[in-house]
Formats: C-alpha cells, sequence, structure tokens
C-alpha cells in the first residue's frame, strides 16, 4: 500500500527553534505517537504543525498554553517525518530524539505557568535545547 505524503510549507514561528518559518514539512499520513510533530487541520481549514500530547491536544513548543481553540472538529493529518531546510532534508528523528521529547514533556507545564519568570525561564531552556539539537551539537 504506498505511502500518502503531504508538504507544508511553515508560516510563523510557534513551533521554533525545531520548524522555522519558511521550512518544509513532509508529513506521513500515520496516526502519531504521544510528543510527535504532527499536522492537523482546524475547523477553519488552516493546517497546523504542532506537538501531540493525546486526545488532542497540541501544543506548540514556543507557546504558553496548550491549543485550546483547536479541540473542536479538528483531523489529524499525519506527523512530520521530514523537514527540507535550505536545501537540507533533516529526518525527524535526527532532531527529536526521545530525550528531548521527555524534556519538552517535563518543561511544558513550566512553559505556560502563570508566573512569567517560570514561564520565560521554561521557554529560554527550550529553545537553547532545540538550537543545540538542531546544529548537530547534542
Amino acid at each position: 500500500m504506498p505511502m500518502s505524503l503531504h508538504l507544508y510549507k511553515i508560516d510563523g514561528v510557534s513551533m521554533s527553534p525545531i520548524l522555522n518559518e519558511g521550512d518544509i514539512v513532509i508529513v506521513e499520513e500515520v496516526q502519531p505517537s504521544f510528543l510527535d510533530l504532527v499536522a492537523f487541520k482546524a475547523e477553519d481549514d488552516r493546517v497546523i504543525i504542532h506537538r501531540y500530547f493525546g486526545k488532542k491536544h497540541f501544543k506548540g513548543d514556543n507557546l504558553k498554553r496548550y491549543d485550546q481553540e483547536y479541540k473542536k472538529n479538528i483531523s489529524i493529518i499525519g506527523k512530520v517525518k521530514k523537514i527540507k531546510r535550505s536545501e537540507k532534508d533533516i529526518d525527524i528523528l535526527e532532531f527529536n530524539p526521545l530525550w528531548y521529547k521527555l524534556i519538552i514533556l517535563i518543561l511544558s507545564p513550566l512553559n505556560h505557568a502563570s508566573l512569567p519568570y517560570v514561564h520565560k525561564g521554561a521557554n529560554l531552556l527550550i529553545q537553547k535545547i532545540g538550537k543545540k539539537v538542531m546544529n548537530g551539537s547534542m
């Protein structure tokens, strides 16, 4: 059975630094696993690429809160398999290893904490670690 693949251009910074504005993501029509990067279609027909936390819970790594507005009438398209960035193909497993997913899981509640300095610190840590992962220095 042939795989169904979709290409989407990133327009925004909600998944920075893992996904940057202008990146092209290749999405495979498969059921995502916990903490995968997924493409889903919102009820207004926009395609959103965010991290999957299960049961219609999504969040951009660079955002304060989980996506509340996308909980109704959404459909998951699939999970991100590759990123095309400046003539370079990046395999999802190279920059989204299990240990990075665990860091995101631990820091996500702090990232949307009501105390501004806790949010800022958690977000800064996610950004720094994400940049090192993308640069291959971790």
